[in-house]
């Protein structure tokens, strides 16, 4: 996870329309999520993964083969009102999209649904924070990054509770992503390893400072977990 930079100002047409405003009312008419596929529309879609740069906003895996990226921070089936409301909505993978799931566990006071508010529909997002204290990070709000813990096998952790509960939730340590970012350590090292043997380590500042453009390539895959290693380096970089 890393802090993502979203313009919340700049509402996609499609969450704005007419057809979108009849079914939101439809929704807060029935007091409850009535099936629609307007949040995933073109336009949205389109500037989430330009946000994101086609990545997941929790696990930071590569969107690209998916069809609707698309997740509600605060799950649709309790805010209702909020299923079409851009501050709500996040590029988010597959697997992270299924295990989150309607998980949405709040530390404070539950937001309800305030007809006077309906003109704020898209921004509502940090008031209802204060309210709710929601245990879920917002990658879209939250720079968490410095919190992350890595392991030589991919696997991430963190001391901050929101972060290690957003970690268990979306099931960030699923074998086949600790697998791919174990991979990056393991190329990584075998690259310093390969210059070790050849006696030629004067080569390796050349070789980390290529990793660490790497790591600042908004397009590749975690970046979170490549950072650690830049600041961590001695004690996950393999060499023997």
């Amino acid at each position: 996870m890393i802090r993502l930079i979203k313009n919340f100002t700049n509402v996609p047409k499609t969450l704005t329309g007419t057809v979108t405003e009849k079914h939101r009312k439809m929704c807060i008419d029935q007091g409850k999520w009535v099936q629609s596929d307007r949040y995933k529309q073109k336009d949205i879609t389109d500037i989430l993964k330009d946000i994101s740069h086609s990545k997941c906003s929790y696990c930071e895996r590569s969107v690209l083969d998916m069809t609707w990226p698309v997740e509600h921070y605060r799950p649709k089936s309790t805010y209702y009102w909020l299923a079409h409301s851009w501050d709500n909505l996040l590029c988010c993978c597959e697997w992270c999209n299924i295990y989150k799931s309607a998980h949405f566990e709040i530390a404070g006071t539950q937001a309800s649904f305030d007809p006077a508010r309906i003109s704020d529909i898209h921004t509502l997002d940090s008031e209802y924070d204060l309210l709710e204290k929601p245990l879920m990070v917002n990658p879209e709000k939250e720079d968490i990054e410095s919190t992350l813990i890595f392991d030589k096998s991919g696997a991430i952790s963190s001391d901050d509770p929101r972060v290690s509960h957003t970690i268990e939730v979306c099931r960030i340590n699923r074998p086949e992503s600790n697998m791919l970012r174990k991979k990056v350590l393991d190329d990584l090292s075998k690259r310093v390893l390969f210059w070790c043997r050849m006696g030629k380590k004067a080569e390796i500042p050349t070789l980390i400072k290529e990793f660490e453009e790497e790591s600042h390539n908004a397009n590749n895959e975690f970046l979170a977990f490549r950072r650690y290693i830049l600041r961590n380096g001695r004690s996950m970089i393999q060499i023997s």
